[in-house]
């Protein structure tokens, strides 16, 4: 359905009718749309959130009347029955579509006009999957503790109970591994003084023998700290030279 970006816009592949398993998507995507995307991220709160979401619409004389409208702060009859004004803009939108459709005599651009409304929904609230990471088998993410060679950055596990506290920006890098290997008072400077001791305490539980619960070591404890994680940074150099040449 995702097939990336376009123009500044979700590039989609739906038809109309509806597959099956799309008819089945949109049954669970346009409540969760209604009720949480719209509202939490603000969709249709400013002109240029606005903007991105009429972009979507292949009318441009829709479009332009609900820029009007909404820039001057008027508020339709189905818009005064809505407190939230991201809720009250889409169903404002979605009227103006169908008032459109019921018009619109070409068959080309009725069938436009019918399935923009998925083709939003679906942009904003449909699950997006990384294809690279799913198809390639030597995929350098599917392995545990990596290094990105582009961003230096440790691929690490995260705690599915504080999954919405996780944030990508703030993972370990080699180089600040490094320098807090060189920074520790430890005599044996291993990865336990370092910020590597979180992410491998989350992978412990996941990580059990066959015959029993114990944890299987993520790092051999006979290994240095720079003994695992030079090897990243060597991989880096490699990727980089391979750049340049």
């Amino acid at each position: 359905i995702y097939k990336g970006i376009e123009a500044g816009k979700a590039k989609l592949m739906l038809s109309v009718p509806k597959h099956p398993s799309v008819q089945r998507a949109l049954e669970i995507l346009e409540p969760i749309f209604l009720e949480s995307v719209l509202p939490s991220q603000e969709l249709l709160e400013t002109e240029e959130s606005w903007n991105k979401v009429l972009s979507y619409v292949p009318d441009e004389e829709i479009s332009e009347k609900l820029r009007e409208r909404w820039a001057s702060g008027r508020r339709s009859s189905v818009m005064m029955e809505e407190s939230d004004v991201n809720v009250a803009r889409w169903q404002d939108l979605c009227r103006e579509v169908e008032k459109q459709i019921g018009r619109t005599k070409d068959p080309s651009k009725r069938r436009q006009l019918v399935k923009c409304k998925d083709e939003i929904i679906f942009a904003y609230a449909y699950p997006k999957l990384d294809i690279e990471v799913s198809k390639k088998r030597n995929h350098l993410l599917k392995a545990p503790f990596c290094v990105h060679p582009k961003t230096g950055k440790v691929c690490v596990p995260i705690d599915p109970n504080k999954a919405e506290d996780f944030d990508p920006d703030r993972v370990p890098t080699v180089a600040q591994l490094l320098n807090q290997l060189d920074a520790s008072e430890s005599a044996e400077k291993n990865w336990r003084a370092t910020k590597m001791k979180d992410a491998v305490q989350v992978s412990r539980p996941f990580c059990t023998l066959s015959d029993g619960p114990s944890p299987i070591p993520m790092l051999s404890l006979s290994l240095s700290a720079r003994d695992v994680i030079l090897p990243g940074i060597q991989q880096k150099n490699r990727c980089n030279d391979w750049k340049n040449d």
